[in-house]
């Protein structure tokens, strides 16, 4: 089958993957331990340890001289209570190094900071007042140039946030200024290309779908999803500012991201496993989505000090709460859909999901001092995340293509019916309207009471006939209604009417298999003409006394057998348009037609059932 992505297919992504794969391990063979000091002809770089903090007072902007105590990680001591002011401190080591200075790494410092050597200030992220009170400066790592001197000497920050975390979230390095960058380059440079994969796919799978867009006005959730755990992903390296300074900028790509990763995930459970509107994932998905644009509104207004930071913190944190909540939830819709209903695109799913929670598992173990590791799999863990779900997206267009073709093909045939109908009924209902208004004519034209009424007896006989084929008619479009054993009722009553009027014995019998497929309009139409013309040639012909009819419906076939007693056609019927008409009709249907005139007549239809398209 033709693929359904004609920019991008899955063998072109695990090309990718394979072609990356090398880089990115050649690039992680040469990552260090952040505890240990690298040296690298001549320079070197160490991990700061041994932190200390103190909660500071608005009032009192000086450094504290005393109340300091040691912390494990310079990130929410103990006490916080609602301060929003943190002194943190730390000795510089006595090494040299060429161009020294301080990393902090992606993960920045939560929110406005200063800090100092000593009491003298060396660098200075966002506005802190006088008072202590800062404003949120974005989301960056920091590179700060410590210059000469600065060796034994007390490095001191000091940290404004009203959010629910302070502090310095990432790790703090001192060293050689290329030494470090060549760090920054080395530790981030599989995420960050992971992250640039991630939202390559999801701007591709935009773009392929963008007619969808406009026709339809769905938008793809997977493309969302892929595209915000890509900027997330991006938005937690050091690379980003060396190539992109802009802390403001990446702040807000962190909430777009933060905000859409919950819109994209339920989304796309929606529109792959539980596509109906209305629904309750279909609420979940609309409450994220109006949660998404109240974040950004928030946001915005943070940033132009209109609300307070902790708002923000509540949204955030709220976030990750129900965040956290669907991703059991969609757990659980895929578990379901995996071992109970047997949906091999939910096994994909849990596939690509599995690694998800053994990189988070990894990471909070890390967190908690249980497993030492400097390396998060979490980043890998998406991108196969990501993966998994383009598989199920693709799986899914192909199944969805093939209903189109089939829907295509079934349009196709409903207007073959359609054509092969209005013919019936020009030949059927149109024959006896026209023999109805020419015996009206005749009528008219004849003077004698006998006349006139062997012609309003015809007229009569004609009416009951049209009113017959009207009611066939009309039941062979009832396609919802007709079943086999509907048309077979059918074709009792019609074979009756036709036969026992004229005293002669009709003996009906059917085999129906009752899992049989349900009849078209055409078939059904088509073999009760056959059947019509058959039961009329034997009245007008046969001089038969018994008529035998019998009908065996299976899966596969369809075998009608019309048989007399009377005494044959001869070469007779051969001449005759009734079983031209007959032929002809057999014929469309793809069926096979024989007769057997040498004691009384004995007429078979045979057809192949095929199962609807």
């Amino acid at each position: 089958m033709k693929s359904d992505f004609p920019y991008f297919s899955l063998p072109t992504i695990f090309l990718l993957v394979i072609l990356l794969a090398p880089a990115m391990a050649l690039f992680q063979e040469f990552s260090v331990k952040d505890t240990e000091i690298k040296t690298n002809h001549g320079h070197q770089y160490e991990m700061l340890e041994g932190w200390e903090y103190h909660w500071g007072e608005p009032k009192k902007n000086a450094i504290p001289v005393s109340g300091w105590k040691a912390v494990k990680s310079p990130i929410n001591p103990p006490q916080r209570k609602s301060r929003t002011l943190l002194w943190l401190r730390n000795k510089m080591p006595y090494e040299n190094f060429e161009v020294p200075v301080l990393l902090i790494d992606g993960k920045g410092v939560l929110l406005t900071f200063e800090a100092f050597i000593e009491d003298r200030m060396i660098y200075k992220f966002g506005k802190l007042t006088s008072s202590g009170q800062g404003n949120l400066s974005g989301i960056s790592s920091h590179l700060i140039h410590l210059g000469n001197n600065f060796q034994g000497k007390t490095l001191t920050f000091k940290v404004f946030s009203d959010y629910s975390n302070i502090g310095i979230r990432g790790k703090v390095f001192m060293g050689s200024e290329s030494d470090l960058i060549q760090r920054i380059i080395k530790k981030d440079f599989n995420r960050f290309v992971i992250g640039l994969f991630m939202v390559f796919i999801g701007v591709l799978d935009l773009i392929i779908y963008r007619k969808s867009m406009k026709t339809t006005g769905a938008v793809s959730m997977f493309g969302i999803l892929a595209i915000s755990l890509g900027l997330y992903t991006i938005n937690i390296t050091a690379i980003k500012d060396l190539i992109f300074y802009a802390p403001m900028f990446w702040f807000n790509v962190y909430i777009v991201a933060m905000s859409l990763i919950p819109v994209g995930a339920m989304g796309f459970i929606w529109q792959i496993f539980r596509p109906v509107s209305g629904n309750f994932y279909h609420r979940i998905w609309q409450f994220h989505l109006g949660y998404a644009f109240i974040c950004q509104i928030t946001f915005i207004l943070i940033l132009n000090d209109l609300l307070p930071m902790i708002i923000g913190s509540m949204m955030l944190n709220t976030l990750r709460i129900f965040l956290i909540s669907e991703l059991i939830l969609i757990a659980g819709v895929c578990v379901k859909d995996a071992f109970i209903k047997g949906n091999i695109l939910a096994r994909v799913y849990l596939c690509g999901f599995v690694p998800i929670i053994l990189g988070g598992v990894h990471d909070a173990l890390v967190g908690l001092g249980k497993i030492e590791s400097s390396y998060s799999f979490v980043p890998w863990a998406l991108m196969f995340f990501i993966i998994s779900l383009e598989i199920i997206k693709r799986q899914q267009n192909i199944k969805t293509r093939h209903m189109l073709k089939t829907y295509a093909r079934e349009l196709e045939a409903k207007s073959s019916e359609k054509a092969e109908l209005i013919r019936d009924l020009h030949d059927g209902i149109g024959g006896v309207a026209t023999s109805v208004k020419f015996l009206s004519e005749m009528g008219l034209s004849d003077p004698s009471i006998k006349g006139m009424k062997n012609k309003f007896s015809s007229i009569s006989a004609l009416s009951s006939d049209c009113l017959i084929e009207i009611g066939n008619f009309m039941h062979c479009l009832d396609e919802e209604e007709t079943d086999w054993i509907m048309v077979v009722e059918n074709l009792y009553r019609t074979g009756e009417k036709i036969v026992s009027p004229l005293g002669l014995s009709f003996d009906f019998r059917e085999n129906i298999d009752p899992h049989v497929k349900k009849p078209n309009s055409v078939l059904f139409l088509n073999v009760l003409r056959i059947y019509k013309e058959a039961l009329t040639n034997i009245i007008k012909h046969s001089e038969a006394e018994h008529v035998f009819v019998r009908i065996d419906i299976t899966k596969e076939k369809l075998i009608l057998s019309i048989k007399d007693d009377g005494k044959g056609f001869g070469n007779d019927i051969i001449r005759g348009r009734g079983l031209s008409n007959m032929q002809s009709r057999t014929k469309k249907l793809n069926g096979k037609l024989t007769i057997d005139s040498k004691r009384g007549t004995c007429l078979t239809l045979e057809l192949t059932l095929k199962a609807p398209l």
